[in-house]
């Protein structure tokens, strides 16, 4: 089962968008789960995404150039 919904991934998106103007683009894996990637890599993206998952308890992947992020189930 992928750790977020499309719901959860539409909020994310937004709220990065929001406040920090960031544009976040969501991918589907046709029902291996969501991933997220950015054009320009942004530490306070990273950031986001790091407390997101400690606050939800889900395991961060983060690609080398902090372009791709991915949240999944413990």
């Amino acid at each position: 089962m992928a750790a977020i919904s499309i719901i959860d991934a539409s909020r994310i998106k937004k709220v990065i968008a929001s406040h920090l103007n960031v544009s976040v683009h969501v991918h589907d894996t046709c029902g291996s789960g969501l991933f997220f990637t950015v054009d320009n890599a942004d530490s306070r993206v990273t950031a986001f995404f790091k407390a997101y998952a400690e606050m939800e308890n889900l395991n961060l992947f983060v690609n080398d150039e902090e372009t791709l992020f991915s949240l999944e189930s413990n």
